[in-house]
């Protein structure tokens, strides 16, 4: 995975999906997210719509 592949990784959550995979403090693969950044992320798109 890339860089152009770092949607799917948190793209599964937002449609409800209940788990996805993040590296606890580096990534370890191009593309790969913390956690920290996911969680950031997923929080950040999980409130687009109340905006």
């Amino acid at each position: 995975m890339t860089e152009m592949g770092k949607y799917t990784r948190i793209i599964g959550p937002i449609l409800g999906s209940y788990l996805t995979y993040a590296a606890v403090n580096k990534e370890t693969a191009p593309g790969q997210l913390t956690i920290k950044e996911t969680r950031n992320l997923i929080e950040k798109l999980g409130n687009i719509n109340d905006t």
